[in-house]
C-alpha cells in the first residue's frame, strides 16, 4: 500500500492532528504528480512522515490558514516550519538530510544549477503534451506532440540515467510524468512509446521501476485511468 493512500480532507473537515513518531508532514493529494515528486524524495532517503491529503476541488477552510495559496505539495515540520512548491521542498528535504542519499552535489554548485536546469527543460517539455493527452484525446496532433517531446529528452541523457550513472534529483523530479504516460497509453487506447523510437528511456524507465522509492510510492496504471475518468481525488477510497 501507497503511503498516504487515505481520503483527502475537504470543506468543512477538522485539522487532523500531528503524530509526534512523524515529525514531518506533507499536505498533498494522491495523484498530484507535483506531490509525487516530493513523497519520492522522501521515500528515496528513507524519511518517516505523514501524509495529509487534501481535497482541491473542495478544500478545507483550515488549509487555507496553512498555505494561502491553497496548493499542494507543502512540507510542515512539527516546529511548524513550512515549505510549499515542490522542487522546493524537494531540495529542502535533500539539503536538510544531506546524510541520506544526497541527491543535489553540495560542493558542485554548477553541476546543482545543471541538475535544477535540466528539470525545467524535461518538465516544460513533457507536462503540456501529457495534460492536453488527458484532458482532450489522443488525437494525431497530441500523440505526436508527446512522441516528439520523448525524441528531445532521449537526446537530452548522459547515462543510464538522466543525468549520469545513478538516480539523481533530475529522475525524481520528472518521473511522476513517465510513470502516468502506460496509463494515459490505457486511458486513450493508444500506442505512443517503443524501445525501438526510445531505447534509452526505455531502459531508464525499467531501472527506475526497479527503485525502491518508485515503488513505495506507485500507483497501478489502472488506478490512474480512473482517475482520468472520474477526476476523483479519493477513487477506489472510501470518504471521511
Amino acid at each position: 500500500m501507497v503511503i498516504g493512500d487515505i481520503p483527502g480532507y475537504g470543506k468543512g473537515s477538522k485539522p487532523p492532528p500531528h503524530r509526534a513518531e512523524e515529525p514531518i508532514r506533507l499536505y498533498s493529494m494522491r495523484f498530484c504528480p507535483f506531490a509525487h515528486r516530493v513523497r519520492l524524495v522522501l521515500a528515496y532517503k528513507q524519511l518517516l512522515y505523514e501524509v495529509v491529503n487534501i481535497d482541491l476541488k473542495d478544500k478545507p477552510d483550515w488549509y487555507l490558514q496553512v498555505n494561502p495559496l491553497g496548493k499542494v505539495p507543502l512540507l510542515e515540520e512539527d516546529d511548524n516550519k513550512r515549505v510549499f512548491e515542490s522542487t522546493n521542498c524537494a531540495e529542502y528535504l535533500d539539503d536538510k538530510f544531506n546524510d541520506r542519499n544526497k541527491l543535489l552535489p553540495a560542493a558542485h554548485p554548477l553541476q546543482r544549477a545543471q541538475q535544477k536546469m535540466m528539470v525545467e527543460v524535461i518538465h516544460g517539455k513533457i507536462a503540456m503534451p501529457h495534460m492536453q493527452l488527458i484532458l482532450k484525446g489522443a488525437d494525431e496532433q497530441n500523440r505526436e506532440a508527446l512522441a516528439k517531446a520523448l525524441d528531445e529528452i532521449e537526446a537530452m541523457m548522459v547515462g543510464p540515467y538522466l543525468f549520469g550513472d545513478s538516480v539523481t534529483f533530475v529522475d525524481l523530479m520528472v518521473w511522476p510524468w513517465f510513470e502516468r504516460i502506460p496509463a494515459i497509453e490505457k486511458f486513450r487506447q493508444v500506442s505512443m512509446t517503443s524501445e525501438e523510437r526510445h531505447p534509452q528511456l526505455t531502459h531508464w524507465c525499467k531501472l527506475m521501476r526497479e527503485e525502491a522509492a518508485v515503488q513505495a510510492t506507485s500507483y497501478p496504471a489502472d488506478l490512474y485511468v480512473d482517475f482520468f475518468r472520474t477526476r476523483d481525488f479519493n477513487t477506489g477510497l472510501s470518504k471521511h
